[in-house]
């Protein structure tokens, strides 16, 4: 066999990889878009800076829940500055599953991620609510939110403001492209 030869059958080999796994990741993305949490990534260093400004809440004792959590980039970061005990809840098993290999790869078992409805969590354990979603399914939380905070909970929401925790809001940052605002609750 020719070097062209297998050049060639290399070329096709990949195109038969690529264009399936496009097709799963773009079928993904919709899934999440039509339930209204579309996927979009945070940059590295805003996350840092995003965590940053919590340090003082994030510790071993800190259950960090992200709502929405995507690729997991939030939690993860999360855990492996700060030694949360991390769990991200996406609807998008493509992004779970994602969000799992990273955080197998990082060595990172206190990051967990479950392919779940946001609106059917039990909320009550977490220290740390972390969201990035769209205000109408942020809306859609309020009832469970509300119920499960506990005195001194902090929710910090990345791009949108959460009207019905606007009493609590104690802080806001400009980022490159979103606000991110924190809300603690008491």
């Amino acid at each position: 066999m020719t070097f062209n030869a297998i050049i060639y059958l290399l070329v096709i080999f990949a195109e038969l990889l690529f264009f399936p796994l496009l097709a799963i990741y773009i079928i993904s993305v919709t899934i999440s878009w039509l339930y209204g949490a579309p996927y979009v990534a945070t940059r590295n260093d805003e996350l840092k800076k995003l965590l940053a400004k919590i340090k003082k809440r994030l510790n071993y004792n800190t259950h960090f829940i992200e709502l929405g959590c995507g690729d997991g980039r939030v939690t993860r970061m999360a855990v492996k500055i700060y030694n949360v005990d991390g769990i991200g809840y996406d609807i998008n098993p493509v992004l779970i599953f994602v969000a799992r290999i990273f955080a197998r790869f990082q060595q990172l078992p206190r990051a967990q991620f479950q392919r779940k409805n946001i609106l059917d969590l039990d909320l009550s354990k977490a220290n740390v609510i972390y969201i990035f979603l769209l205000p109408p399914l942020v809306l859609k939380t309020k009832t469970n939110l509300l119920n499960a905070l506990k005195r001194g909970s902090l929710v910090v929401s990345h791009g949108f403001k959460i009207p019905f925790l606007q009493q609590y809001l104690t802080d806001q940052v400009n980022g490159v492209r979103f606000k991110t605002y924190y809300y603690t609750y008491h």
